[in-house]
């Protein structure tokens, strides 16, 4: 199961999540950037430092042919123009009892 977590570390701002690869124009998107996901600071974050959105309906695995690059980007707000945090992927893991 793919997982993502967005951490926000102190400020406001938002965290955007890119992928990218110059196959996207040719599979017919405008870019070959292709915004996958953002959280804003702090407003997602209202039940902790951590924010892991459903990524049932994004399913990654339809727009990650191979060399595609995760780029993760922060914008921060004028009041907190030092706001910092991350992005997290990877995979749930399941093991049996």
């Amino acid at each position: 199961m793919h997982q993502l977590i967005f951490i926000a570390q102190s400020g406001e701002g938002l965290l955007k999540l890119y992928l990218t690869n110059p196959i996207f124009l040719e599979q017919g998107y405008s870019s070959e950037r292709i915004g996958w996901h953002e959280a804003s600071m702090p407003f997602n974050f209202s039940e902790g430092p951590e924010y892991m959105p459903p990524l049932d309906v994004i399913q990654p695995y339809r727009l990650l042919p191979p060399r595609t690059l995760i780029e993760f980007e922060i914008t921060c707000a004028a009041a907190t123009p030092d706001c910092s945090g991350i992005v997290q992927l990877g995979y749930d893991r399941l093991s049996a009892p």
